[in-house]
């Protein structure tokens, strides 16, 4: 963070004089959504002094402090107005409300109980938009941490750039070719491997279930085929009906996951 000079004019003694203030310039990931397992949506914010600019939207897969280390991903609002409510309105509300609570028509007056306890249930509001909103739950992390298995990081495939997606597809199929090669009965009768997008969900081996998720949802997302958004759909459920907790999909089935796969799907040019 740095600072500036920003011109003020001050009234004293009726007179109105101009004088230069330091106000703070700088720069800040704000607005975390999507958490899971530590990784996170974050909007990076130029502020100066109270005004909040976003202009650059990143995946952070890891935290140094309060600075992101991740990679970008498309716009996304919900960061951004949890940004706003948490660091302007919320606080900006609780100010005007404490202002209002001291001050009556005859001058400051003392902070009544019930103002107290206004402003008591405001911070209370305030703290969990930062500490409590944002995290993803149920289905979707469970979802999430499927598509973590084979790729090193579990941020939604909406959200990721065409270029991005086009990476994670080549390890995928990779991975995939890698897996089926070794069992015959998912040949073609030339000898070669079945790719997964010849196979419905009901034909797909069980340990193969979760890469074979990954992809569907990867791909539906590239070329926008409600197809494959289907097949991906039949799979999550022969997942949930074969391994009823995430210990037991992952000890059962096909994990890949690194830093350096993270890092390889998702260097693609933002477009």
């Amino acid at each position: 963070m740095t600072g500036g000079l920003a011109p003020v004019v001050r009234l004293r003694s009726g007179r109105a004089t101009l004088a230069l203030v330091a106000i703070p310039i700088g720069r800040a990931p704000l607005g975390a959504c999507e958490k899971l397992d530590g990784e996170a949506v974050t909007t990076v914010f130029v502020f100066v002094g109270p005004i909040l600019m976003p202009v650059d939207t990143l995946y952070a897969l890891r935290w140094r402090g309060t600075t992101p280390t991740g990679f970008q991903v498309r716009h996304h609002p919900k960061s951004v107005a949890l940004a706003y409510l948490r660091w302007f309105v919320a606080p900006l509300a609780m100010m005007i409300a404490f202002i209002a609570s001291i001050v009556d028509q005859h001058g400051p007056a003392v902070l009544s109980a019930k103002a107290q306890l206004i402003l008591a249930i405001m911070a209370v509001v305030w703290m969990a938009l930062i500490f409590a909103s944002g995290r993803t739950t149920g289905v979707k992390a469970r979802q999430r941490r499927v598509m973590a298995m084979h790729l090193g990081h579990a941020a939604p495939p909406e959200l990721l750039f065409d270029g991005s997606l086009r990476l994670a597809l080549e390890e995928l199929d990779k991975t995939w070719d890698g897996a089926i090669g070794r069992d015959p009965s998912y040949r073609t009768d030339g000898g070669e491997a079945l790719a997964w997008r010849d196979l419905y969900p009901k034909d797909v081996p069980e340990r193969l279930l979760p890469l074979y998720y990954t992809a569907c949802r990867y791909e539906a997302v590239l070329v926008n085929r409600q197809v494959l958004l289907n097949r991906a759909n039949l799979a999550w459920r022969r997942i949930e009906g074969l391994f009823p907790d995430f210990e037991s999909l992952r000890n059962s089935t096909l994990t890949v996951t690194s830093a350096a796969l993270a890092a390889r799907t998702v260097q693609a040019p933002s477009e």
